[in-house]
């Protein structure tokens, strides 16, 4: 356990200071799939104008499923429904997203932690097995509920960072 949680904290701290999104969400994923000994890991964030959650960061899922994996919002809001939720879901009978994809990917179980930012909801880390015999114990929860609540964070840190850079440069346009 105490290995585990050392390398929590060093994930942690190298995420908080990653302020590219595209970067912060792969090492999100990497680090989610690590820490729990996943055999995958998705970072689904939040697209407005989609109406749903879309896969912005994946590790040991194929580029195909994290393309075309969503969660429309409506329902997205109705399963997290605080922030800080954490849910263990059997994806053979109460798939989250599109079934057919889930099947062909051979996911079993999903760990479904909920991503806010000021109570809003920005996201989900998700971290599969493939194993229907595996559970995801009280530690695993725990460790992963610790990393999500780190990840909305470093997440609303690096938007906000983005558009300091966005408003910089509107600035010297003028």
């Amino acid at each position: 356990m105490r290995d585990r949680l050392r390398r929590l904290h060093d994930i942690t701290s190298e995420m908080l200071g990653i302020m590219d999104l595209d970067r912060l969400y792969a090492q999100v994923t990497a680090a989610a799939r690590s820490l729990d000994s996943a055999d995958a890991a998705s970072l689904m964030i939040v697209e407005p104008e989609e109406k749903a959650l879309l896969i912005r960061g994946y590790s040991g899922l194929s580029a195909s499923y994290a393309a075309a994996q969503r969660i429309p919002l409506e329902r997205a809001l109705r399963h997290y429904r605080s922030a800080g939720s954490v849910v263990v879901r059997d994806l053979r009978t109460a798939p989250l997203g599109n079934p057919t994809l889930i099947r062909e990917e051979g996911l079993a179980k999903v760990l479904a932690l909920s991503l806010a930012s000021e109570g809003e909801l920005i996201g989900a880390l998700h971290i599969y097995t493939r194993d229907p015999s595996r559970d995801f114990d009280e530690l695993d929860r725990d460790l992963a509920h610790i990393l999500a609540a780190q990840v909305a964070v470093a997440i609303a840190n690096a938007r906000l960072v983005t558009r300091l850079h966005e408003i910089d440069a509107e600035r010297e346009q003028f």
